[in-house]
């Protein structure tokens, strides 16, 4: 019994020791801080479909850090040709992105976007070029509908490029981003009211899968281009129909 009692003494005898060694502090000094990241105000829409040769002069947009304005840098890409400058190009068929980007005052950057499509309308019976939506089905079942946008340009006398060879399934329907679009693909009209093209094969860059393009047909009177395109893996039957919209 005598030996227990001295285990709990010395317990107690610790406890109180540490409980007296604490170290008190003083938080009358301490403050919060509080950071207001900018805020964008976008005038106009956040996007545009402009004919080529069209009037286009970007809207503007400001930015504030809680009610006091910043600085705001503009810079605009277009998605297909590469092109860098502050506004679009209303005379060259593309998808331009406008971003918008601002830092508060504890250096923290945030950015806005504004999408511009310039596009050529052809007449589908001696021009296919145009901005189109696109619905696609995978291995004939339904999968995408209303899909925005797929461009195809007119490159030569009767050459033409399109965007993307399964419709956008995976780069704008699924949002994968435009690695994941069949790129490439060129287009020989050699005779639009007779249906008569040569098309050629499409790559998806960050797969390296190939893309055949057949049944090419063209509806002039519908305003549709339909066709099918078939990728070197499974499940990889794509039929697409695009609806040209008019500019």
């Amino acid at each position: 019994m005598k030996s227990n009692k001295i285990i709990v003494f010395l317990v107690v005898s610790l406890f109180i020791g540490l409980t007296a060694c604490e170290k008190e502090y003083n938080t009358a000094d301490l403050t919060t801080r509080t950071t207001y990241y900018a805020v964008f105000d976008m005038k106009g829409e956040t996007s545009y479909t402009i004919p080529v040769g069209g009037e286009y002069s970007d809207p503007g947009c400001t930015a504030s850090e809680n009610g006091s304005p910043l600085e705001v840098d503009i810079n605009t890409e277009g998605t297909y040709s590469g092109y860098s400058d502050v506004d679009a190009d209303a005379s060259v068929s593309d998808q331009y992105i406008t971003y918008y980007s601002a830092e508060n005052s504890d250096g923290y950057s945030i950015a806005a976007e504004r999408y511009v499509w310039v596009a050529e309308t052809g007449d589908l019976t001696t021009n296919i070029a145009g901005l189109y939506t696109s619905s696609i089905s995978r291995m004939g079942t339904p999968a995408y509908d209303g899909v925005e946008y797929i461009l195809i340009t007119k490159t030569g006398d009767n050459t033409y490029s399109i965007t993307d060879a399964v419709g956008g399934y995976y780069y704008l329907a699924r949002a994968y981003g435009f690695g994941y679009a069949a790129q490439g693909s060129i287009i020989t009209a050699n005779d639009i009211p007779n249906n008569e093209f040569i098309v050629t094969d499409a790559i998806f860059p960050n797969w390296g899968n190939t893309v055949v393009v057949t049944d090419f047909l063209v509806d002039a009177e519908t305003k549709t281009i339909s066709f099918t395109g078939t990728g070197d893996f499974n499940n990889g039957v794509f039929t697409v129909e695009l609806t040209q919209v008019q500019l």
